[in-house]
């Protein structure tokens, strides 16, 4: 079985696993940041430093548009549903792109240096303008710790970053041993991420089920479109990097969006950013399937 079939299958029992047995889900719900670092690190032991400086700045750029210009714009489509629907659609295609980019990026053959350097900016660049488009989309001004934030992408991004770069440079034969591991520990803890981030959300959506696979299908659709804009205006700058901005622009940081949600408008955002979790996730298997026969 190829490494993307494998990836597939994870996604697909991660999410299945949040559905089915959210209980147990919930266990692993205070340990998802510990798991996104090992997913990280693990990456980062493939990176050479030289990877940063072949970059392409235009890249940056195109990436930062479809993360906080055209999807913002395609979730407009969402003013079918209710207000609160509305309004989780929008937080969730707002939010930064989610630190998983750059373990997906290099299991499906991207740019996984160009992924964790969109990581970085987006999450950044989202203190200003998440609550802006709230603003301006619903009216609202929504606050949110920058601080713990900020702490966050330096605990998740930059710790393991770090890590795997020291160890690569003066531990060589610990890194190489620990990369016969990677895919493996790296598989488990995307799997357990993917469990317990839908399984939180589960509660909500059990009491209207109808609705809520209405809204799949609404977010379904726009993230196909969102797959298709990225890739072709990616392929201007080569494939790797092609593969990184679709994935850089279809993964949002979904955790940040159920915290703010909760706290701003309360638990009738949760299904759209419930059904967002877990489309965004999903359609990583077509994605792989599409890229593999490329």
């Amino acid at each position: 079985m190829t490494s993307r079939n494998i990836l597939s299958l994870i996604v697909f029992l991660g999410l299945s696993l949040g559905l089915i047995l959210a209980q147990i889900g919930l266990f692993f719900k205070p340990f998802l940041a510990y798991f996104l670092m090992l997913l990280m690190f693990f990456t980062c032991l493939k990176i050479d430093l030289a990877d940063f400086r072949r970059i392409n700045i235009r890249t940056i750029f195109v990436a930062l548009f479809l993360v906080f210009v055209f999807m913002p714009l395609l979730s407009l489509v969402g003013i079918l549903f209710s207000p609160l629907i509305f309004t989780g659609i929008l937080l969730a295609f707002s939010c930064p792109t989610a630190v998983a980019t750059a373990f997906f990026s290099d299991a499906l053959k991207g740019n996984p240096s160009l992924a964790i350097v969109l990581t970085t900016i987006t999450s950044l660049i989202s203190i200003v303008t998440l609550p802006t488009t709230m603003l301006i989309g619903v009216g609202m001004l929504i606050k949110f710790d920058a601080i713990s934030m900020i702490l966050s992408l330096i605990q998740i991004v930059l710790v393991p970053l770090l890590a795997a770069i020291l160890l690569r440079r003066y531990f060589r034969k610990i890194s190489d041993s620990a990369l016969k591991y990677g895919n493996f520990v790296s598989n488990i803890a995307l799997m357990l991420i993917l469990w317990g981030g839908v399984a939180s959300g589960v509660s909500y959506i059990q009491s209207n089920i109808y609705d809520f696979l209405g809204i799949n299908l609404v977010i379904t659709f726009l993230l196909i479109i969102v797959l298709l804009v990225s890739y072709n205006m990616g392929k201007m700058f080569g494939r790797k990097n092609a593969i990184t901005l679709t994935i850089a622009t279809l993964l949002k940081n979904s955790v940040l969006a159920l915290v703010i949600g909760i706290i701003a408008f309360g638990s009738g955002v949760l299904p759209a950013l419930v059904a967002h979790l877990i489309d965004q996730n999903i359609l990583l298997i077509p994605l792989g399937l599409f890229l593999k026969g490329k």
